[in-house]
């Protein structure tokens, strides 16, 4: 997963897409919700630490595909 992290304009190592906060919150919201079998599709996530889980990695998703390049990483 070291391919997922970059550092911030403050000198913080995050995830590619998230703030400091928005990673920090990642973190916390992956272990706890680690060992629960996850739902298959979207659709299926009901708690709110689910969902908001989701929409963070979302959100890390999308900018990491436009943050690694064929040839490595953009920076």
């Amino acid at each position: 997963m070291s391919d997922d992290y970059e550092i911030d304009s403050d000198g913080n190592r995050v995830l590619i897409g998230l703030s400091a906060a928005e990673t920090g919150e990642f973190l916390t919201l992956e272990e706890a919700i680690q060992g629960w079998l996850a739902p298959v599709s979207s659709k299926e996530w009901k708690t709110p630490d689910e969902l908001r889980w989701l929409a963070l990695y979302q959100k890390h998703a999308a900018r990491k595909l436009l943050f690694i390049t064929p040839r490595g990483t953009a920076h």
